[in-house]
């Protein structure tokens, strides 16, 4: 059992891991406009290895068609609906234009980007399944039933994602889409801290005031992640509006809502350096959630200072992102490692 337990505490950790690659590969994503690069779901373009060039996408006569497959023709998506050797001219009663949206641009680029950040999320999805089937072995019913939750809301993530692209990017979906990301990431963090509380019993200084504090704190960055994701829809509809301009014009256009997420991260990153001061001087000696915290809290504030005064730089965005994931699942661990001791 021992070693059943530590094999899949590793790959719990590697599923974490892929998790936040996902992450990151779905913020590049979004931050470099590549989302409808693959204009359907769960292929692309029709094609389950996509193009590399316009020409393949191009109706040419003497041409083979397998059905599902499409081609750009007028500024018009269409699809065949069986298989077909093109004539000289697209066959109504065969082509029929792409009935979930009418997006139909051809950017290599941003095609492969989204291909990428797909075949990273359906590896992560056999990960996430062998997580589950690795848990039944343990026997354990809370671990078994949050692998399954997280099993499930993979899948559910997979078909949200389809209609994400079947919307041709509605900003909600999007968010959606990114909020149930961050669940999933926790949920995982539940698991792993499950997997680790079997194998040692660590022990944890009572102080209850320092509980509700790191609680308080937990509850406040999300709240700031949340907040982000509205900044980052109003970034999106700058993007569109204001894309000719330099990007530093899109921050000046902000408003409210971003001085306001400047002044939640000021807040968040005092109230973390304060919390761990407290801790340190109770005489907490848990290094690994408290170095953590601290370091990446700092990397953080860094980064968003970047974001702030060099105009949004695309690569940032992804930074900014999965460090705002690590640093709400350090406070969460640190959350349930505290609670945890109450049943010492």
């Amino acid at each position: 059992m021992e070693k059943k337990i530590s094999f899949l505490i590793k790959f719990t950790i590697l599923t974490l891991g892929l998790l936040y690659i996902l992450i990151a590969a779905g913020s590049i994503v979004r931050s470099t406009g590549s989302g409808m690069g693959c204009p359907d779901w769960p292929k692309c373009f029709g094609y389950l290895i996509p193009p590399t060039d316009v020409s393949t996408l191009t109706y040419t006569k003497g041409r083979a068609f397998e059905k599902g497959q499409m081609v750009i023709a007028n500024d018009t998506l269409w699809v065949a609906t069986s298989s077909i050797m093109a004539g000289s001219n697209i066959d109504r009663s065969v082509w029929i234009k792409y009935p979930k949206h009418d997006y139909s641009t051809f950017n290599a680029t941003h095609t492969w980007i989204e291909y990428i950040n797909r075949l990273i999320g359906a590896l992560t999805g056999l990960f996430v399944l062998g997580m589950f089937l690795l848990s039944l072995g343990l026997k354990n019913k809370k671990i078994i039933f949050a692998s399954l939750v997280v099993l499930l809301f993979t899948g559910f993530q997979a078909w949200l994602g389809a209609k994400v692209v079947a919307s041709n990017l509605a900003p909600l979906k999007i968010t959606t889409h990114m909020a149930m990301a961050f669940v999933i990431l926790l949920l995982v963090i539940y698991i792993l801290f499950s997997l680790k509380s079997i194998k040692i019993k660590a022990a944890v200084l009572q102080d209850n005031f320092i509980k509700k504090a790191a609680l308080a704190l937990f509850v406040f960055t999300f709240l700031q992640i949340i907040v982000g994701t509205q900044v980052r829809q109003e970034i999106d509809k700058f993007s569109h509006a204001l894309s000719p301009q330099p990007r530093q014009t899109w921050v000046d256009g902000l408003g409210v809502l971003f001085m306001g997420h400047k002044n939640m991260a000021l807040i968040l990153t005092i109230a973390t350096f304060w919390l761990l001061h407290k801790m340190k001087i109770a005489g907490f000696n848990i290094a690994f959630p408290l170095n953590a915290l601290l370091g990446i809290t700092l990397m953080e504030f860094c980064v968003g200072l970047g974001l702030n005064f060099l105009g949004l730089p695309w690569f940032l965005q992804p930074a900014h992102l999965v460090l705002a994931g690590m640093i709400l699942s350090i406070q969460f661990y640190l959350v349930m490692m505290l609670k945890a001791n109450d049943k010492s």
